[in-house]
């Protein structure tokens, strides 16, 4: 799974007033992903002091709703769970609602 983006601190030194170069320097990171942070916060009208009390995951959101949604999903694959279904329900219940067209290809 890939690293997430870390958004706070992306966010707060920017407003401390380093630019994006020495944010990416400084903390190993790629600089697209702090453009497409300030990207957002800018898109969105976020500021640092409108992120600053909330938790890392409220913070994350705000910027990328869909990925949290996608890493929930491989957190329950590597779990052995399917989203919206019951641990108990045995791989062939499960495989029983695909239609045959997507289990064989065709």
């Amino acid at each position: 799974m890939a690293k997430r983006i870390q958004v706070r601190l992306i966010m707060q030194l920017h407003a401390d007033g380093m630019s994006q170069d020495d944010i990416a320097i400084s903390r190993h990171m790629s600089k697209s992903s702090i453009s497409k942070v300030l990207a957002i916060a800018r898109e969105k009208n976020i500021t640092y002091a409108d992120i600053k009390d909330k938790d890392d995951t409220a913070v994350y959101k705000m910027f990328f709703p869909d990925h949290l949604l996608t890493e929930e999903f491989w957190v329950m694959q590597a779990r052995g769970l399917s989203p919206g279904i019951s641990p108990v329900c045995s791989p062939r219940l499960i495989l029983g609602h695909i239609p045959a067209r997507l289990k064989f290809g065709h």
